[in-house]
Order: structure tokens, then C-alpha cells, then sequence
């Protein structure tokens, strides 16, 4: 089996694109600023933004996901912190409360499901 990271990377694209967007958008950074935070480049955080990189996903348009993804972009600005350092948090948020599952598709298993939403 497979780690959970290895499958939850498939989505990492679009979290960062929807997070650079609401980065810029309600906390009003730059996108130097946000490439910084993102760990990547301004072009990268421009490519975002003109969805040429992390192209959106269904899942981002869950209300419960936005909310993880406000929950992340304030402590980032008001605790200074980069979406390294909370990238884990936010998988494992999404994780336990089972707001990835339509990533994964009815062919998984109980079982992977079972520890995809364990919280570790």
C-alpha cells in the first residue's frame, strides 16, 4: 500500500493555487510575498492565479475545504508561518474529516479508506 502522502499529492497543485488566490485576494499579499510563503516562484504564484498550474478541483468547491483552506492562509499571515509548515496539518484535516475521499474514487478499499482518515 501506498503512503498517504503519495496519494494526497495529486491535489497538492490545486490546494496551493486556491490558497495563493486567497493569499492575495483577502489577506491582500503580493504574489512575491505568497511565492515566498508557498516556498515556489512569482511566476509560479502568477500561473496560479491565470489557472495555468494547479488547475481547479471539485473538491476545492466544498465549503468544508474552503474552510481548512481560511483556517491555513490566517495562520500563515497572522503567525508568519509558510504553507510548509502547514501543509501536513491541512492534509490531515482533510484527511479525518473525509473531505478528500472523492479523490480516491469508489474503487478503494475500506481499509485504505479507514487509514486515509486516521488522524496521525
Amino acid at each position: 500500500m501506498r503512503p498517504i502522502c503519495e496519494s494526497f499529492v495529486r491535489i497538492t497543485p490545486a490546494l496551493r493555487s486556491a490558497i495563493a488566490r486567497t493569499l492575495i485576494e483577502k489577506y491582500k499579499l503580493s504574489q512575491s510575498e505568497v511565492a515566498i510563503k508557498l516556498g515556489v516562484s512569482q511566476p509560479a504564484v502568477s500561473q496560479y492565479l491565470k489557472n495555468i498550474r494547479g488547475m481547479q478541483s471539485k473538491m476545492l468547491r466544498n465549503p468544508a475545504v474552503e474552510e481548512e483552506i481560511n483556517k491555513v492562509c490566517e495562520k500563515m499571515v497572522k503567525e508568519n508561518k509558510t504553507l510548509y509548515a502547514e501543509f501536513c496539518e491541512l492534509c490531515k484535516n482533510l484527511r479525518h474529516r473525509r473531505l478528500i475521499c472523492q479523490m480516491c474514487g469508489p474503487q478503494t478499499s475500506r481499509e485504505i479508506c479507514d487509514k486515509c482518515g486516521e488522524v496521525c
